[in-house]
């Protein structure tokens, strides 16, 4: 155990996000389910009329040695847009004062920081985090960890700004 660290591994902050809540809660569903029953399983997002494999695209879209993060998009819609996130140590905090994100890991393990508290991360956890919450990931495993990221609205990469201590 590591002191200072919640339990859960599913947290949801906020709750003005019941709309987009709704729209994702059946893929999440679905992510949770295929990445608990084995490490092997294919994981495919059905993502506007097409499946994306999401074992594939990490394999296809690998960090570079040095790089620590990379965000690849995955798809847009109207309401909302799609991002697959690798990690390799840790991402500097930062809030995003327009969108509305929910992460749900795929690979790795590590702790998810929302505001001021420390909660444990690992495949299948999913987290909601409101606009303008303070928040960053620390990797805790031996090989890049990645999450899908939804971002509502859609994301354009513009709304990110350092949030330190």
């Amino acid at each position: 155990m590591n002191p200072g660290l919640d339990e859960p591994v599913h947290a949801r902050l906020g709750d003005s996000m019941d709309g987009f809540r709704t729209r994702w809660i059946a893929v999440s569903v679905l992510l949770v389910l295929a990445a608990c029953a084995t490490t092997t399983a294919a994981l495919n997002l059905h993502l506007g009329g097409q499946v994306i494999d999401l074992g594939r695209f990490l394999k296809d879209h690998p960090l570079a040695p040095q790089q620590n993060i990379r965000v690849d998009l995955i798809g847009t819609g109207e309401t909302s847009s799609v991002h697959v996130v690798q990690v390799r140590d840790s991402e500097a905090p930062h809030v995003h004062a327009n969108h509305d994100l929910r992460v749900v890991v795929l690979r790795g393990r590590g702790t998810l920081v929302i505001g001021h508290r420390k909660i444990r991360a690992g495949v299948g956890s999913v987290f909601e985090i409101e606009r303008g919450t303070r928040h960053y990931f620390v990797n805790a495993g031996p090989r890049p960890a990645a999450a899908l990221a939804t971002f509502t609205p859609p994301y354009d990469g513009s709304d990110m700004a350092p949030a330190p201590d």
